[in-house]
């Protein structure tokens, strides 16, 4: 059985508007109920300014990320580099620390972000935190 995990009230994030980013968002299926409305998509609003931990509040907000009977969903935020991390279990995404530079490898079309949370099961999420704060995507 598919529950939604709790959100964060809108003053807690970066209010959309209607000038700024537009973000598209997909996500994995968690369950074959849910293939039916693959990819999963959304879209929201960002400022033309903001934080990183803004543009994944914004997202996961925007997201309506499916819980899990069980409790231990971890979904990973992706935008042509790693985002954040979000579990069921946690009030908020775990945010990847990023530079200022590396807004031009988001993964960007016409004008509008593209991000995608993949879904990986109950793998525990300080694991994969811990794993993919390690790897190198380049030389």
């Amino acid at each position: 059985m598919l529950s939604r995990h709790p959100r964060p009230s809108q003053s807690e994030v970066l209010s959309g508007r209607e000038e700024g980013v537009r973000v598209h968002i997909t996500r994995d299926s968690v369950c074959a109920g849910d293939d039916a409305k693959a990819p999963n998509a959304r879209s929201c609003q960002i400022g033309d300014t903001w934080s990183w931990p803004e543009l994944v509040g914004r997202i996961w907000q925007a997201s309506d990320l499916p819980s899990i009977d069980g409790g231990r969903a971890t979904w990973v935020l992706a935008s042509g580099i790693l985002l954040a991390v979000a579990a069921q279990e946690w009030d908020q995404p775990h945010v990847f620390f990023r530079l200022e530079g590396d807004r031009r490898d988001l993964d960007m079309a016409g004008g509008d972000l593209r991000a995608h949370w993949s879904y990986l099961a109950q793998i525990d999420p300080a694991m994969v935190v811990q794993a993919l704060e390690r790897i190198r995507l380049r030389l």
